[in-house]
């Protein structure tokens, strides 16, 4: 049985900051170092949604971001991610859920959230939740650390 609990809602270890360090890398290969202050911190304008699996080990998380701006408040989904191991067993798509469900309760104007064409699952899993494909270009600019 998965249970899945926003970070701000519950008590943390380190272990489950060790667990989510590991997800980070599964996304990326040179994540920034997270801490439990430093989730403490997003958690202050995102919700940080957690997969705990019967163990309570941390086995996916998901985080709906919050943008201001004049025009709006909407949302970005950012960093979907599960444990290799659990992967295909609905984990991903229930985390979507939860958060689409959060940014209704907070009235936002839209979500938005990307993915790489090469991840061909997840852009699967996005058009059936009925996100729809916006054309745009996308523009990044990187700083050293």
């Amino acid at each position: 049985m998965i249970k899945y609990k926003f970070w701000s809602n519950c008590k943390h270890s380190s272990s489950d900051v060790k667990s989510i360090n590991h997800l980070l890398t599964l996304l990326t290969q040179n994540p920034d170092k997270i801490t439990a202050a430093k989730l403490n911190k997003i958690s202050q304008n995102s919700h940080v949604l957690l997969a705990i699996d019967k163990n309570n080990k941390i086995i996916g998380m998901a985080t709906l971001a919050l943008v201001y701006i004049p025009v709006c408040t909407y949302g970005r989904i950012e960093d979907i991610v599960v444990d290799n191991k659990l992967r295909g067993q609905g984990i991903a798509t229930t985390l979507t859920k939860k958060l689409i469900l959060k940014a209704k309760k907070l009235h936002l104007k839209k979500i938005e959230l990307s993915a790489r064409p090469t991840r061909i699952e997840a852009n699967k899993l996005y058009l059936s939740l009925n996100f729809l494909k916006h054309e745009t270009n996308v523009y990044r600019m990187k700083f050293e650390k």
